[in-house]
């Protein structure tokens, strides 16, 4: 007799398990958003970098698609409509303030390439070599794109504005902090200063 082989699992035998994994053949994921869970910051940094690499931030495009009414020009540089994009790669204060930022970590010219979407530019740098320098690279975007979202909630519900320079700095400050909180015991003494400067400065100006 007959019999009825399912043939997409090895046995031939039907499950809805393999009906399930049956509906995701076909597609690649080209993003490799592992990375972010690995790379040098904060969890919360983290997060917002997976929200951002999905396009889930409620920047204005994404308020006025939900039909909430949102000033749409970007507060950060008031030139462009806002967007995920834009917020974070293409806005030229964000510009200015990634070249800044890599310049004092030593990271060398990390140019933004206007050609690239966000994802294509985070698998660009997740690309980078020796594997070392492609860490700290994504660690830095990372905590750079929360100074960013911090700054962009700062000028819409503070109405207050922080340079360049000192945004910047900020960031650096965030990576100086995460890198002193993981040192070895032996490494840690006398760098209780710096770490009261740090709160001294972030209750300051923050």
């Amino acid at each position: 007799p007959d019999d009825i082989l399912w043939k997409f699992s090895s046995n031939g035998i039907y499950t809805s398990k393999s009906a399930y994994l049956l509906q995701f053949q076909g597609i690649f994921a080209t993003t490799d958003f592992a990375k972010i869970w690995s790379a040098p910051a904060e969890p919360k940094h983290r997060f917002l970098g997976w929200l951002i690499l999905h396009q889930k931030t409620l920047t204005a495009q994404n308020l006025l698609q939900c039909h909430q009414p949102c000033d749409w020009i970007c507060p950060l540089c008031r030139d462009a409509f806002e967007d995920t994009a834009h917020l974070f790669k293409e806005c030229s204060f964000t510009i200015d303030v990634w070249n800044k930022t890599c310049v004092w970590k030593g990271l060398g010219q990390n140019t933004l390439p206007n050609t690239l979407d966000l994802r294509s530019w985070w698998s660009l740098l997740s690309a980078i070599r020796p594997k070392p320098q492609q860490k700290r690279t994504l660690g830095c975007l990372i905590t750079s794109w929360w100074n960013i979202w911090l700054e962009w909630n700062q000028r819409i519900f503070q109405k207050l504005c922080t340079t360049i320079d000192r945004v910047a700095s900020l960031i650096l400050q965030d990576l100086d902090l995460r890198h002193t909180a993981f040192q070895p015991p032996w490494c840690l003494s006398g760098l209780w200063i710096r770490y009261t400067l740090y709160l001294w400065t972030y209750a300051t100006y923050r």
